[in-house]
């Protein structure tokens, strides 16, 4: 498959690599690409023109931002946590007759 176009809000993009193998059942990625304009939306459409097998077909893509979820907190909020103790030293054996 080679990837004629990839155009979006964020730029036109060449991908590297040109010329992708995919195996039927499986995906693959290119190497990522970086835009220096942002983006005011949570939505981008991105077309892409890709060549297989002697046809050409072009899709509208729509990336959409994913927020992921802030990290579970063991402390509630406004309160400190509990001060770290000590373990107890290990018991002695009891003695030999």
């Amino acid at each position: 498959m080679e990837v004629v176009d990839f155009n979006s809000a964020l730029g036109n993009f060449v991908v590297q690599p040109p010329k992708i193998t995919v195996k039927p059942g499986e995906s693959v990625e290119a190497e990522p690409m970086v835009s220096r304009l942002g983006i005011s939306t949570d939505e981008i459409p991105l077309t892409v023109k890709l060549h297989v097998g002697g046809r050409t077909e072009q899709q509208v893509l729509t990336l959409r931002a994913v927020k992921e979820p802030a990290p579970a907190s063991t402390v509630p909020a406004g309160s400190s946590p509990p001060p770290a103790t000590a373990s107890p030293p290990p018991a002695a054996p009891p003695p030999s007759p």
